[in-house]
């Protein structure tokens, strides 16, 4: 139980709907939880390569948090807020471990981080700045973020994750505790103003998640856009003509979450946490986009086994379902990365052979080659 609330993130957020246009409405796909069948990972993916993460003598990766893929690079935090860098073979380029601190160029506190292509920059968010460095953790530059603070504790604006349209467009999405936690706000770092805002509250059904990754670049102009908590919508935004606009409903099925089972509870947020910990109603709390499919990481209950994966083909409509646990053992690790053809996860060695068995025993091609040197590996797994 502990495990699960060290990752899931609850909030109370007052249920407001705001009107629908009949044009946005009418151009959403449809995805239907109900309709989901059964599928083995043979049927959905090509390969599953496994990518060892490189240890050295001064930098041992431990208690992984968070990864980022980001080509060429996999960033990784760890739970003392050290930033790992490795090429996408998972050979290790630096770290930010001698980062750490209260001097210029350094930081104490992480609340998100990335990778900006368009600079060759490592980013991260801390409380008040936006820290630039090259992938060697040497220090560029500090922006400061239009954060607000409160000493009663209400009214505060952090920001949790960061998206790169260029070198100093940036779209960014407040933390759970943050005021406006349903918008996200387009962010100029040239002028370090907010230039717009992107409202994501329609369709707010509760507030518990594990999405540490809202956009999906899987196209050229388009951006996939998955909301920080759980939604009846996933969103588009076209970055040519800089529209934001519904793309997806969902419908949580007879056994889903409805919005009106929350409403119900009222506004109590330790009863609210306790009973969304709890529920058997199932609800997505990972989303993850790509070019053919759109994942979803279902909860159940409070015990993990009882979760599972939905896998939505965007082509043609048709909705799979994978159990994450066999015999009470893991065997589809939780997705928390996608790029445009893959997802990807993180697992710990002891757990590693379990899933090898269990994707040779379903005839899925596997790539990897052993190593000593490594205790962690990122998996990669290859759509059709």
């Amino acid at each position: 139980m502990m495990r699960i609330q060290k990752y899931l993130i609850v909030f109370v957020v007052i249920l407001s709907f705001v009107s629908c246009k009949g044009t946005d409405e009418e151009s959403c796909s449809i995805i239907d939880f109900d309709e989901a069948q059964v599928m083995t990972e043979q049927e959905l993916f090509s390969k599953v390569e496994i990518i060892s993460l490189q240890n050295k003598d001064d930098f041992i990766l431990s208690n992984v948090s968070q990864i980022i893929v980001e080509e060429p690079y996999i960033l990784i935090k760890d739970s003392k807020n050290v930033i790992y860098v490795y090429t996408d073979k998972g050979n290790l380029v630096s770290s930010s471990s001698r980062k750490i601190g209260n001097g210029l160029g350094e930081y104490s506190i992480v609340t998100a981080f990335g990778f900006n292509s368009n600079t060759n920059h490592v980013e991260i968010l801390t409380p008040q700045n936006l820290l630039c460095y090259d992938t060697h953790f040497n220090f560029v530059k500090k922006i400061p973020l239009p954060t607000e603070w409160s000493k009663s504790g209400k009214g505060m604006l952090f920001f949790g994750q960061i998206y790169n349209l260029s070198s100093e467009q940036h779209i960014l999405v407040p933390t759970s505790i943050s005021k406006d936690s349903n918008k996200m706000f387009i962010f100029d770092s040239s002028k370090a103003k907010i230039k717009e805002e992107l409202d994501c509250s329609e369709g707010f059904v509760a507030g518990i998640n594990m999405q540490e990754q809202c956009f999906f670049d899987f196209s050229d102009h388009l951006l996939g856009i998955v909301p920080p908590f759980v939604s009846e919508y996933l969103y588009t935004f076209d970055k040519a003509k800089n529209v934001f606009s519904k793309a997806y409903k969902i419908k949580f099925g007879k056994n889903g979450l409805q919005a009106s089972d929350v409403d119900n509870l009222g506004k109590n947020e330790e009863r609210l946490h306790n009973w969304l910990m709890s529920t058997e109603k199932e609800f997505p709390i990972t989303t993850l986009e790509t070019e053919k499919y759109i994942s979803f990481l279902m909860k159940k209950g409070s015990n993990m086994k009882k979760w599972f994966m939905l896998f939505y083909d965007k082509s043609s409509g048709k909705i799979g379902r994978i159990n994450c646990f066999s015999n009470k053992e893991i065997v589809f690790p939780i997705a928390k990365n996608a790029d445009k053809t893959s997802l990807y996860a993180v697992v710990e060695k002891n757990r590693l052979q379990r899933i090898i068995s269990h994707l040779k025993n379903n005839n899925v091609n596997i790539s990897y080659k052993e190593t000593d040197n490594s205790d962690y590996y990122i998996l990669k797994y290859l759509y059709k």
